[in-house]
């Protein structure tokens, strides 16, 4: 769920890809998908937003993230089923690559959302959408984020637990980077310290600029499950996602995407989770 953003464009999700959240959910996937820096660079600044995404997902982030049912001591609330309070050992999860944009749109259906979630599929809406605010002809250059998470729900707890990376290229045209790439670099470390702008090359003008660098995710709280609409509460949030879950004989998954409204950093983005 938190997932996506996280991992789908560093330099615009700085809350999804570089920070690392515990509970507070800042930081990690995917997401899928959110975040965004405000503020043009020929503006004279970089107005740092955040999100992770996750990405997840929705995983930044959005999606989404992903997550471990501890849930206040184990799987069975006892610590019995976990082996002493620890999460349910399902291995590994795998890393998936998190694709931009033409993401799905899933509508909300009744399932049973019970179990261990890997993360197996991430999506991230357009990473520019906040930056075109402010610098209308920027363009994505190139983007290599991946994902890699679990969510468990057992009982009426969830945990979501979500890593990324993210290596992104953007270019900032000249009326968006007049003050010289040097300076938009200068502007972008404030947010991002791995941020680097050179004089754009193969034939494009103004400035590349590259983000390189992790993200992570890891909180606990409650949901409720509305007919596929999951609401997850934290103690300092509480968010909204559709979801869907499907059975066929390759397995069951779960499509999700987060529609809270008004919150900085919601998940920009669609996730599916495989159930382990």
């Amino acid at each position: 769920m938190r997932l996506l953003a996280l991992a789908v464009l560093g330099l615009f999700a700085v809350g999804c890809g570089t920070p690392s959240g515990k509970d507070g959910g800042t930081g990690g996937g995917g997401a899928i998908t959110g975040g965004g820096t405000g503020g043009g660079a020929s503006g004279g600044g970089t107005g740092g937003g955040s999100s992770s995404g996750g990405g997840s997902a929705t995983g930044g982030g959005s999606a989404t993230g992903g997550g471990s049912a501890t849930g206040g001591g184990g799987a069975s609330g006892g610590g019995g089923a976990t082996g002493g309070g620890g999460q349910i050992d399902a291995g590994p999860p795998p890393s998936v690559n998190v694709t931009v944009g033409n993401c799905a749109m899933p509508t909300p259906c009744t399932g049973n959302v019970q179990g261990i979630w890997f993360y197996t599929q991430a999506c991230g809406d357009d990473p520019l959408a906040d930056m075109r605010q402010f610098c209308s002809s920027v363009t994505l250059v190139s983007s290599n984020s991946t994902l890699s998470g679990r969510v468990d729900f057992v009982a009426n707890n969830v945990t979501r637990q979500v890593t990324t990376t993210f290596d992104t290229t953007v270019n900032l045209p000249p009326s968006c980077s007049s003050i010289g790439c040097s300076a938009v670099q200068g502007l972008l470390r404030m947010s991002v310290p791995t941020a680097t702008c050179v004089t754009a090359q193969m034939g494009r003008m103004g400035c590349d600029c590259n983000v390189t660098g992790t993200g992570s995710l890891d909180e606990t709280g409650t949901f409720v499950n509305d007919g596929g609409v999951v609401t997850i509460t934290t103690p300092n949030k509480t968010r909204t996602f559709d979801t869907c879950v499907l059975s066929s004989g390759s397995g069951t998954t779960m499509q999700v995407r987060e529609t809270t409204s008004g919150l900085s950093g919601t998940e920009r983005g669609t996730s599916t989770l495989t159930k382990q």
